[in-house]
């Protein structure tokens, strides 16, 4: 019997992953994303199933171009958009760091 209150996880999570991305993704130009499942997270209790955001960016790599990939990963499905936020702007964040070592490898002023 299916829950008079059957929620879609990715219906949920899709406007909710958008905002934080447009939010946090200073700096980084997010060029595709999608809701993914992350058959396996590791947490105290041990591995565990997630849901997740998937996000490339646009970068350069010793001068060929490529695109950066972060995977923000979700144990809760009801998750908060704060919760959210938290783990978007963490991405970016080590999104904006990816991008800073291929500079300095590559001489690049980007």
């Amino acid at each position: 019997m299916l829950d008079k209150n059957l929620v879609e996880i990715e219906a949920r999570l899709k406007p909710m992953v958008l905002k934080a991305l447009e939010e946090y993704s200073l700096g980084v130009t997010i060029t595709s994303w999608q809701i993914v499942f992350v058959p396996s997270v590791m947490t105290e209790q041990g591995p565990r199933p997630a849901f997740g955001a998937f996000y490339q960016c646009r970068s350069r790599l010793l001068g060929s171009d490529n695109y950066l990939s972060q995977v923000s990963a979700f144990i809760d499905p009801f998750i908060s958009q704060e919760g959210i936020n938290e783990a978007i702007a963490d991405g970016c964040s080590q999104l904006r760091e990816m991008i800073m070592q291929q500079q300095s490898v590559n001489g690049d002023k980007q």
